[in-house]
């Protein structure tokens, strides 16, 4: 006769413990098997648009770079309205290691949160020791927004045996996104992170082999047509066997596409 309040005993702790742990993943983005669920319990799908473009990475920063975040405000506003929900801002860590550059880069994520729009802060055209510091700063400055993400480096190179971002090593990857990882973590900041792998981020499997020890990872593919003017069948099956498999147990957003690189 005793085992019966036992036995609701438990089904009591069993409802508590999932209560919590619901009520600990209320207001913040994380990942479920392979899709990511928004703050109120959705399936959220990544669908959005680089901008601005050029203002803190490459191009004609003090030119169109410039005028493109001045019109920041008013383009993530159109973002929003022709129904998109997040914006892919390139920085290289040189353009934002002062106080001013760091001030700029708050009003454009900023003015993106006003539109409701996830902002992806992107490390862009710089080595490990100059991203990682950079890695760590902007976690702690944007900890406590769960609609800022950091993707650490986009199309990562390796620094030995092949660098570029042409090669293919994981294990260089691995350690580096190991430590990127635990700076963000450590800042505080518990929105996904999305990575790109070597190899420019076309084929993602060697993830499966190299993991990163963090249940929220989000996985970023690219994809050139370059000199092909329609999908090949080879084309498809690069993709099947790069990235597209994956999607089944992991997330997988396409965050680079375009006709020509």
């Amino acid at each position: 006769m005793t085992r019966a309040p036992i036995a609701w005993a438990l089904v009591l702790v069993a409802a508590l413990v999932a209560a919590l742990v619901a009520f600990g993943d209320e207001g913040r983005f994380r990942v479920e098997g392979n899709r990511i669920v928004d703050p109120h319990g959705e399936r959220f799908v990544l669908e959005g648009v680089v901008a601005p473009y050029g203002t803190f990475a490459g191009g004609d920063a003090a030119g169109l770079g410039r005028r493109n975040e001045r019109s920041a405000a008013a383009d993530f506003e159109r973002i929003a309205e022709l129904g998109a929900n997040t914006v892919k801002v390139y920085v290289t860590p040189d353009t934002v290691d002062d106080e001013a550059g760091r001030e700029r880069l708050d009003e454009v994520v900023q003015a993106a949160r006003d539109q409701d729009l996830v902002v992806v802060l992107t490390g862009f055209y710089a080595e490990f020791e100059e991203t990682l510091p950079w890695v760590r700063r902007t976690a702690e400055r944007y900890a406590d927004d769960p609609y800022v993400w950091i993707l650490p480096m986009n199309e990562p190179g390796c620094t030995v045996p092949e660098p570029g971002a042409a090669c293919t090593d994981y294990e260089d990857w691995q350690r580096d996104h190991r430590r990127y990882v635990a700076a963000i973590r450590e800042a505080g900041m518990d929105s996904p992170i999305v990575v790109n792998t070597p190899g420019y981020s076309w084929d993602l499997t060697g993830v499966r082999d190299h993991p990163l020890g963090d249940e929220d990872i989000v996985l970023g593919a690219h994809r050139y047509a370059n000199d092909a003017t329609s999908l090949t069948a080879e084309g498809r099956r690069q993709i099947e066997r790069g990235w597209a498999r994956l999607a089944a147990r992991r997330p997988v957003v396409l965050d680079e596409v375009g006709n020509y690189n």
